[in-house]
């Protein structure tokens, strides 16, 4: 039998996205736009102002460290400014390759949404005990409180809760009713995302819903980041992420 050897490969953020999707995660759709595009590009969208630009290099995780992602754009004239500036100031840190890469893939549009509270809800195939579920605090407070539990997909009824119950995240959204629906949903997304690992069979290495925003009227994923696993360049047949 022949070995075929795999590899990691990041997943733009459109793409895990996509796979949040898949797993009942409710996101906030983003439109890729190139660095050609102008302002007659809006015309065959429908994007809702304002919204927040970002680069979409799948080689730059954290966006916001390297000025890649600008906030509140009003207009077309304001997007396309933006567009400009996030991409300069993200390519200040890179090489020349790299940086013509970072212009290649071009910006997201994205509608902002804004909410009470940020969780992350991600999950991660460990090489001990395979897939694991993730959920806490987000934003300036995953650093803080450390704030994480896990739980092994399946998630029954009873793992859901446990990851609600013993979060300070899980904590502030279930003591309010304003975020009955936002409960809800995240229910269903842990459900979705373990579920979809399981399914992927060892496909996926990483997938995270960060953040997840919490609001009245629901939970929504506005930014993703993920893995899957490849098979090597030299194999004749293609990865997950490449299709």
């Amino acid at each position: 039998m022949a070995i075929v050897d795999v590899q990691y490969q990041t997943l733009a953020p459109h793409e895990a996205m996509g796979l949040l999707e898949k797993a009942n995660v409710r996101v906030v759709p983003m439109h890729l736009m190139s660095c050609d595009d102008s302002e007659e590009w809006f015309d065959e969208k429908h994007i809702t102002f304002p919204v927040a630009v970002k680069i979409a290099a799948r080689f730059i995780a954290h966006k916001a460290k390297v000025g890649g992602v600008w906030l509140g754009c009003q207009t077309p004239e304001q997007v396309l400014r933006a567009r400009e500036s996030v991409l300069s100031a993200a390519a200040r840190s890179l090489d020349d390759a790299r940086a013509r890469q970072l212009r290649e893939a071009g910006v997201y549009v994205q509608s902002m949404r804004h909410g009470d509270l940020e969780v992350v809800l991600s999950v991660k195939r460990d090489p001990a005990f395979g897939p694991l579920v993730g959920f806490g605090l987000g934003g300036w407070a995953i650093e803080l409180w450390k704030d994480v539990a896990l739980r092994r997909p399946p998630l029954k009824p009873r793992d859901i809760e446990a990851l609600l119950n013993t979060t300070r995240a899980g904590a502030l959204i279930a003591s309010n009713d304003r975020f009955a629906s936002a409960l809800q949903d995240i229910r269903t997304a842990m459900a979705g995302i373990g579920q979809l690992a399981l399914e992927m069979d060892g496909k996926l290495g990483e997938l995270e819903a960060n953040p997840l925003i919490v609001g009245s009227d629901g939970a929504f994923a506005v930014d993703a980041l993920g893995s899957a696993l490849m098979r090597s360049p030299s194999s004749d047949q293609e990865g997950f992420a490449q299709r």
